[in-house]
C-alpha cells in the first residue's frame, strides 16, 4: 500500500471511529464561522481537522451561509461533501464546540509517524491529503461537476478581442515614457530607446508581433503548438479541463474592503498583477509549459472573465457559466 492510501486509510480510521461512545467529537463553532468568506472557511475546516487529528479527536463539518438554502435546508457541507464522519454529536462520549483554527505549522513528522508511512513527505503533501479526504465530493456534487466540465465557458487567447484585451493591459502598466531627442537612443544600450524597450515588453506580454515581423496570429499558435491537435486554421480548440493540468486561482476585487485590518487599506490588485502572479507560479512550481496548463478562475466581479484571461495567453481560462450561480451581484 503506498503513502496516499495509507495515509486515507489512517484518516478514514480516525474519522470512522468502531464505537463513537470512546471517542470526543470536535464541532467548529458557528458564531465566528459563519463571518468568513467561502474560501476563508474551507481553509479553517483543513486546519481545523488537522487540529482534531493530533488530539485524537473526530472532527465534523458544520453548516454554512454558502449552501444553497433551497436545496440544502440543513445549510450543512455534508450535502455538497460525503459525511466527515460516521458519528454525530448524540453518539460522541464527548461532544464539544471548537474554535476556528488558522494556518498553523504541518508537522509533518509527527503525521507521517501516528499514519506509519514508509517515508517523508512535504507539508504540501499533507496539505493535498487532508483536503482529498476533507472534501470527497458526494454523489450530487459528483454529477454537478460531470455537468460542469462540458459546460464551462472557455477563453481564447488567438481571438482578436483577446489581444486588445492584453495590449491595453499591458500598455496601461508600462506606459512609455517620452522619447529622446534624436541621436539619444544610442547611449540606452542595446535595446534602444525606452520606448522600443516598452514595445518590445507589450509584445513579450500579449505575445503581438513586431511592426516588420511575423504575424501575431502565427507567433500565438506557435507558443501553443501551432497546428496541432489544439488549434485549426487559427482558431483555438481549448481541450477538455482536466484537474491535471488545472490550477484554480481566486480573483477578489469588490470586497473584503470594509474593516480595519491592514490589507483592507491596501488598493485591489490589478488584472495584470494577478497574471504576474499566475505566471511567477507557473515559471517556478510547474514543469508543464504555460500553454499546456488550464486556468479555472473565480470571481465575484463578472469584469474578470472578460479582462483577466486574455492576460495569461496562451494558457486557457475557464469560469463555471452565470447560470449555474443562484445569486448575482
Amino acid at each position: 500500500m503506498n503513502d496516499v492510501r495509507l495515509f486515507a486509510h489512517w484518516l478514514h480510521q480516525r474519522q470512522h471511529p468502531a464505537d463513537c461512545g470512546a471517542t470526543v467529537g470536535g464541532f467548529p463553532k458557528q458564531d465566528y464561522f459563519w463571518a468568513l468568506g467561502f474560501g476563508a472557511q474551507l481553509v479553517s475546516l483543513k486546519f481545523g481537522f488537522l487540529a482534531a487529528l493530533l488530539r485524537n479527536e473526530v472532527y465534523h463539518l458544520p453548516t454554512s451561509h454558502y449552501t444553497n438554502p433551497i436545496s440544502c435546508p440543513s445549510r450543512s457541507l455534508d450535502c455538497y461533501f460525503l459525511p466527515a464522519s460516521n458519528c454525530t454529536r448524540a453518539s460522541h462520549r464527548v461532544a464539544k464546540d471548537v474554535g476556528i483554527r488558522w494556518c498553523f505549522d504541518v508537522p509533518e513528522e509527527n503525521l507521517g509517524s501516528l499514519a506509519g508511512l514508509s517515508q517523508p513527505h512535504s507539508k504540501e503533501w499533507f496539505h493535498a491529503q487532508l483536503a482529498a479526504f476533507l472534501f470527497r465530493p458526494n454523489a450530487r456534487l459528483q454529477s454537478l461537476m460531470t455537468e460542469l466540465t462540458t459546460s464551462f465557458d472557455r477563453s481564447d487567447p488567438l481571438s482578436n478581442e483577446s489581444r486588445t484585451v492584453a495590449l491595453q493591459a499591458a500598455a496601461a502598466a508600462h506606459p512609455p515614457r517620452p522619447r529622446k531627442p534624436a541621436g539619444a537612443s544610442a547611449k540606452l544600450g542595446r535595446g534602444g530607446s525606452r520606448v522600443a524597450r516598452h514595445d518590445a515588453r507589450v509584445r513579450k506580454l500579449t505575445g503581438a508581433a513586431p511592426r516588420d515581423g511575423a504575424p501575431a496570429e502565427r507567433r500565438l499558435l506557435e507558443s501553443t503548438g501551432g497546428g496541432g491537435a489544439g488549434s485549426s486554421g487559427g482558431v483555438l480548440n481549448p481541450r477538455p479541463l482536466l484537474n491535471s493540468t488545472c490550477v484554480a486561482i481566486h480573483i477578489r476585487r469588490t470586497d473584503k474592503f470594509t474593516t480595519n485590518r491592514r490589507e483592507d487599506h491596501f488598493p485591489p490588485r490589478s488584472f495584470p498583477e494577478y497574471a504576474q502572479l499566475f505566471r511567477g507560479f507557473a515559471y517556478w512550481r510547474q514543469t508543464l509549459p504555460v500553454s499546456s496548463l488550464q486556468l479555472l478562475v473565480g470571481s465575484e466581479d463578472k469584469t474578470t472573465y472578460a479582462q483577466f484571461p486574455p492576460l495569461v495567453a496562451p494558457t486557457v481560462s475557464h469560469w463555471i457559466p452565470t447560470r449555474y450561480f443562484v445569486m448575482d451581484m
